[in-house]
């Protein structure tokens, strides 16, 4: 029992350090976005998608790291389970601002973000990169707090249900078995 108490606790601990970075990232993220926002707008460029889907979505991991350091006061499965969830939507959604995004051009003339930043007066070639890097980042914090969330969850679920946690799935509801030997065992004792 001892030996799970540890796993969870650095399981717990490694977790928090990913939300850390996916906070800290996110941030970020969303400074260099709003500044490529601006300076699209001002170059009269309104085909902003591109840099509005990775600012939506590092908006709202900026939201969902704070609220899971809330819950870890809390040390429950089921917001485990509620925040792996949404790290799985973050990871989508990052997937989709790396392909919406697609500035991961190493040439810097043919870079048309770069171009139109650059039309205002702006350089901005290692701004684009960083975006793009940064994107690429986020991908695989939120992949890997999305795993562990559910592991830290099945390894809460077991330490708190006690004994027999074995026949009980993580929600609660019992596990089946399509071990025919456990089934006949079943109903024989049902109709004893």
């Amino acid at each position: 029992m001892a030996e799970s108490v540890s796993d969870t606790s650095d399981v717990k601990f490694v977790l928090g350090i990913l939300r850390f970075f996916e906070f800290a990232f996110a941030v970020t993220l969303t400074g260099v976005c709003a500044w490529f926002h601006d300076r699209a707008a001002a170059a009269h460029f309104y085909n902003l998608y591109k840099v509005d889907v990775p600012l939506g979505f590092s908006v709202a991991a900026i939201w969902i790291s704070a609220m899971a350091t809330i819950t870890y006061i809390f040390h429950s499965a089921g917001s485990q389970v509620i925040l792996g969830v949404l790290d799985w939507v973050l990871f989508g959604g990052y997937i989709a601002s790396a392909v919406v995004y697609s500035q991961f051009s190493s040439k810097c003339n043919s870079n048309r973000l770069v171009v139109v930043i650059q039309s205002v007066g702006d350089t901005s070639c290692g701004t684009v990169r960083l975006a793009a890097a940064f994107i690429i980042i986020q991908i695989l914090l939120f992949l890997c707090t999305a795993i562990l969330s559910w592991h830290l969850a099945s390894r809460l679920h077991a330490t708190r249900a006690g004994p027999g946690a074995q026949d009980r799935g993580l929600f609660g509801s019992r596990k089946r078995s399509h071990d025919q030997s456990t089934v006949q065992s079943e109903a024989t004792a049902a109709g004893a």
